[in-house]
C-alpha cells in the first residue's frame, strides 16, 4: 500500500467486549447434548456483546468517524451494530466468498461489501492481503531444496490444512501418498502444531520416512508453493490466496461442516474458474478414493498442471490491500 496513504494519520486503540455464538454444525443430537455446557456460554456472550455494543455506541458517537471498516469475526458485531444505529457508513471485508455471521446480521445496512475470494469479474472481489514474497518469482527457491531434503529433479507434493492443521486431511494424505506407484515423488506435510506428533507416528507406520518431510508449519511457504508439483489443501481463504499467488496446481478439499459453508463457497469459486481440482464434501471427512484418483491424474499430467497454474494465477490479487484501502477512502469521501 502506498506509504502516503498513512501520512498524517493518528492511530489509537480502543477495546470492547464481544462474544460468539457456538453452533457446532455437523454434529448429531447426542453429540450436541454432550456439549450443553459450551452452549450455555452463549448466554454469557450475549451479555458481553451487549456491553460491547454500549461502549461502541459511546466511542463512535463521540468521534463520529467518516466511515467504519469491519474485517469481520465475532469481535466486529458490537461495533457494526453501533455503526448501524448511528447511521455511519459501514464497509465490510470478508476473506471468504461469503460473509460471516457478524456481517450477515448487518448486511442490509452495509455501504460496500468486499470479499477476498470470488469471480474475477466481480467488483467487490478485492482479494486477501498476503505476504509480498508470494509474488516474487524465484526468491528463496534454491534454499528450499536443501531445507526440505528435496533433490533438484524431484517432484513433490505439499499438503496443508491451514494454520491450525487438519487431522482428517493429514491422515488421508498419508494414506493416499503411500498408495502412489511413483516412489520418486516426495511429500512435504505441514501438519499444524496440535497434530504433529500424531502425524509423526503415522508416517513411521507407512514406512515412507525417507520420502516424507514433516513440519508443523513452514515459514518458507512462498518458495515452497512456487516450486511444488501439486498442493493439497483445505479451502481457507488465505491458503487459497497463497495458492493463486504462487500459481501452484491444487487439489482443494473444503471442510463442508464449518458454519456458513464458507470453505465450500471458496472452493466453488476456484472450480468455476477451472483453477483447481475440487473434491466437495458435506462434512470434514476426506474421500480417499477421489483424492487418490485425482492426485494420480494431476501428478501424471503436465498439461493439466499447466492449465490449472495459468487459471489460478488469474485469481491472484497482488494489490489486495491497496484495493481495499482505496474503496474505504472512496466511500469515506462520498459520505
Amino acid at each position: 500500500m502506498p506509504a502516503q496513504l498513512f501520512d498524517g494519520i493518528d492511530i489509537s486503540l480502543s477495546t470492547v467486549q464481544a462474544g460468539k455464538i457456538r453452533r457446532y454444525k455437523g454434529l448429531g443430537v447426542l453429540a450436541k447434548l454432550k456439549l450443553w455446557r459450551h452452549y450455555s456460554y452463549n448466554i454469557i456472550d450475549i451479555v458481553r456483546v451487549s456491553l460491547g455494543f454500549i461502549k461502541s455506541l459511546h466511542l463512535l458517537a463521540k468521534d463520529r468517524p467518516d466511515i467504519v471498516f469491519s474485517k469481520g469475526g465475532y469481535p466486529a458485531l458490537p461495533v457494526c451494530l453501533a455503526a448501524v444505529v448511528l447511521r455511519l457508513p459501514l464497509v465490510t471485508h470478508d476473506s471468504d466468498a461469503v460473509p460471516g455471521l457478524s456481517h450477515r446480521i448487518v448486511r442490509r445496512f452495509v455501504r460496500k461489501r468486499l470479499v477476498g475470494v470470488g469471480s474475477s469479474a466481480s467488483d467487490n472481489v478485492v482479494g486477501v492481503p498476503i505476504r509480498s514474497e508470494f509474488y516474487k518469482q524465484g526468491a528463496g527457491e534454491e534454499s528450499i531444496l536443501q531445507n526440505y531434503n528435496i533433490s533438484k529433479h524431484d517432484k513433490y507434493i505439499v499438503a496443508t490444512g491451514g494454520g491450525l492443521g487438519a487431522t482428517k486431511l493429514n491422515m488421508a494424505v498419508l494414506d493416499v501418498f503411500s498408495a502412489l506407484e511413483d516412489h520418486s515423488i516426495r511429500l512435504v506435510l505441514l501438519s499444524g502444531e496440535k497434530d504433529y506428533e500424531l502425524a509423526q507416528e503415522n508416517i513411521k507406520a507407512t514406512g515412507n520416512i525417507d520420502r516424507i518431510e514433516l513440519r508443523a508449519f513452514s515459514p518458507d511457504m512462498p518458495a515452497l508453493l512456487r516450486r511444488a508439483t501439486v498442493l493439497i489443501t483445505r479451502a481457507g481463504a488465505t491458503s487459497m490466496a497463497e495458492a493463486a499467488a504462487a500459481g501452484v496446481p491444487s487439489i482443494i478439499l473444503p471442510n463442508g461442516s464449518l458454519p456458513g459453508g464458507h470453505q465450500s463457497h471458496n472452493a466453488q469459486a476456484f472450480a468455476d474458474a477451472q483453477a483447481a481440482i475440487v473434491i466437495p464434501s458435506a462434512t470434514n471427512k476426506v474421500d480417499h478414493q477421489a483424492l487418490t484418483d485425482n492426485l494420480r491424474a494431476l501428478v501424471g499430467d503436465e498439461q493439466l498442471r499447466t492449465k490449472l497454474s495459468k487459471n489460478v494465477q488469474s485469481l491472484a490479487r497482488p494489490d489486495a490491500a491497496t484495493r481495499t484501502a482505496m474503496v474505504i477512502l472512496s466511500e469515506a469521501g462520498a459520505a
